[in-house]
């Protein structure tokens, strides 16, 4: 969720920022006028996401380990899936990287912040773990990487 969040809350920014990617090209197609408007409250939603993304993680993170480790994953996953990439590969997994090692940020530091507050909490947080969250985990890769990548093409006679 956090991942996602963060993703979210990064392309939201960029588009602010730069006038590029997806919400940039959202507020072109609805003539936002000014177009400082539009981009001043997209960054503003999109500092929002970020800090709510970045409260709902700490909240409910039970190990600094959990959080590198998933901040790690998430940025190889999103790379491998680049390069299933229809077009130019390099450059869809350049962007995967940025995009998604640089959004998710907020993941490690958060992982850094947890190691130095103290390790009791005054409410438990039970961890999902086990074999079946594991298989569930390798499918949805499975079906993210086919999926977004090059995407499932089925051909046959009509």
């Amino acid at each position: 969720m956090a991942f996602n969040l963060f993703w979210l809350a990064g392309c939201m920014l960029v588009s602010a920022i730069a006038s590029k990617s997806d919400f940039a090209y959202a507020l072109r197609v609805l003539a936002v006028n000014p177009p400082w408007l539009g981009r001043a409250v997209l960054g503003t939603l999109g500092l929002l996401v970020y800090w709510f993304g970045m409260r709902a993680t700490s909240k409910h993170a039970v190990q600094r380990t959990s959080l590198a480790f998933s901040y790690a994953v998430a940025g190889v996953v999103s790379c491998g899936a680049a390069l299933f990439f229809v077009g130019s590969v390099a450059p869809a997994v350049h962007e995967a990287a940025l995009e998604s090692f640089g959004s998710a940020i907020g993941l490690l530091l958060l992982a850094g912040g947890k190691s130095r507050r103290s390790s009791h909490s005054s409410r438990s947080v039970s961890s999902a773990s086990g074999y079946g969250w594991l298989g569930a985990g390798a499918l949805a890769t499975i079906a993210f990487v086919l999926l977004l990548g090059r995407g499932l093409v089925v051909t046959g006679n009509a």
